[in-house]
């Protein structure tokens, strides 16, 4: 329930590092920060209140609303990864700035972290709904069911799948993040055989691979055009 709120101020955050890229990179919203912390822990309270309102509980409306409220939230979030990516594309080779280039790769990065690690925790939200109308099998333990053999095995399968998801999000956050992800490669050429002779791939934000021959071509290529087009303004002026 928390997690949801935070994705929603995660959300805010990754509009205005999309909608002010060139801005972004020397704002310093800490205030921002410390006052949602405490607006989604008195937003998660009032949800969890709702759970004991008659009507919100009844027919998992309020299972139900969190998780409109988690697609919402990945849909926005695909839509801006799409954005970043387009503007990323629009900006190449027209002389923008070095910050404002930075922050579209840097906004990239963060929506490929993002994303996933919602999906997960809205996975876990659909697979509990899942267990309870086709099983009848709760998150918590049935005690007054507890002599009943299958649903004892229903009940550890479901609870060892639902940790299954919740041990992938800090995983995939350690694998995701850039320096947790070159110190694990780094410990992993040390201690195993590196193939001798392998190319090394480098790969922009895009995911595009920028070392080949074509690549270093179309990059030679864009600069020429920059200097050309500076030096033209210069002799105007």
């Amino acid at each position: 329930m928390y997690v949801s709120l935070c994705a929603m101020m995660l959300l805010l955050e990754r509009v205005v590092a999309t909608s002010r890229p060139a801005q972004y990179e020397h704002s310093r919203p800490w205030l921002y920060f410390w006052l949602c912390q405490p607006i989604c822990l008195l937003l998660s309270a009032g949800i969890a209140a709702l759970k004991y309102v008659p009507w919100f509980s009844a027919g998992n409306r309020h299972t139900y609303a969190l998780l409109i409220m988690m697609f919402f939230i990945i849909s926005l979030l695909v839509m801006l990864f799409s954005c970043n990516k387009y503007m990323t594309r629009k900006v190449a080779g027209r002389g923008m700035t070095l910050g404002l280039r930075y922050q579209l790769a840097e906004n990239i990065k963060a929506l490929k972290i993002i994303i996933p690690i919602i999906v997960c925790d809205s996975l876990i939200t659909v697979f509990d709904i899942g267990v309870e109308q086709f099983f009848g099998a709760s998150r918590t333990f049935d005690m007054s069911r507890c002599a009943n053999t299958p649903y004892l095995y229903e009940f550890i399968c479901c609870q060892l799948i639902r940790f299954i998801i919740q041990f992938a999000i800090p995983i995939w956050t350690c694998y995701s993040h850039p320096s947790l992800r070159k110190f694990f490669k780094k410990n992993h050429n040390v201690s195993g055989d590196e193939h001798e002779g392998k190319r090394r791939v480098i790969k922009n934000v895009l995911g595009s691979n920028i070392g080949d021959t074509q690549q270093k071509e179309t990059y030679t290529a864009v600069l020429n055009r920059i200097w050309i087009q500076t030096n033209v303004i210069q002799q105007n002026e």
